[in-house]
């Protein structure tokens, strides 16, 4: 069932990127939130892809995930071991998610970064681990 829940999640993240991106249509500006960065999330969090800048600004917002530029793979015990590990899709390559993708632990979830703003994924990011905005 877990897996389950899992992969339908991974499912309704893909459609989203998908239409926005069919669509050409720019990302729905989410309500205005009251979270205030930096933020120290729960448990293990990891993240790959984004473009150098885009890293820079979610360090200091998310100190305490780790972020992997595009180009970079750690070893498969890290994103294994992880209770979460997050996709920037628009900047990393097939290769490098497939990579990812393979390497995810049984209770470890996949997420998807809406678009390039920086703000928006740290605040997708936060919600989706239970903080109130």
């Amino acid at each position: 069932k877990k897996e389950k829940a899992r992969l339908l999640r991974e499912l309704a993240d893909l459609r989203e990127i998908v239409f926005l991106q069919r669509e050409e249509a720019p990302a729905p500006a989410p309500p205005k939130s009251e979270i205030h960065f930096p933020l120290m999330t729960s448990g293990k969090i990891v993240s790959f892809g984004g473009h150098p800048n885009w890293i820079k600004e979610m360090k200091g917002m998310l100190p305490n995930v780790l972020f992997y530029s595009p180009d970079v793979i750690p070893n498969r015990d890290v994103i294994r071991n992880a209770d979460q590990v997050w996709v920037q899709t628009q900047y990393i390559s097939h290769a490098a998610f497939y990579r990812i993708e393979s390497s995810l632990g049984v209770n470890t979830q996949l997420r998807f970064f809406p678009n390039q703003n920086a703000r928006n994924c740290a605040e997708k990011l936060a919600i989706e681990n239970g903080v109130k905005g």
